[in-house]
């Protein structure tokens, strides 16, 4: 069973992401279910290091370094479900 992502991580995570990719034509949070970060999102290696960075410092949730490249957080509904989960 799939737990809904509050709108308001979406938002934030969606945001985040287009702040350390650098790109400004992301759609809109609810479109990207099941985006892939690397494949979809375009996102590269040292930004998945400063997105983690950035949910930590932002939301204060913590997410293991390994867990995107062991695709657990690998799409973006996965990992905005595990911030909701660990935000606080």
């Amino acid at each position: 069973m799939n737990v809904p992502i509050p709108p308001e991580i979406a938002t934030k995570l969606r945001a985040l992401i287009a702040e350390v990719s650098g790109r400004d034509d992301l759609p809109e949070a609810g479109r990207l279910t099941d985006a892939k970060l690397t494949d979809d999102l375009g996102l590269d290696s040292l930004d998945v290091i400063n997105l983690l960075f950035r949910i930590d410092e932002d939301l204060g949730v913590k997410v293991p370094d390994d867990a995107i490249d062991e695709h657990e957080l690998a799409l973006f509904a996965n990992l905005a479900r595990y911030v909701a989960e660990r935000a606080g």
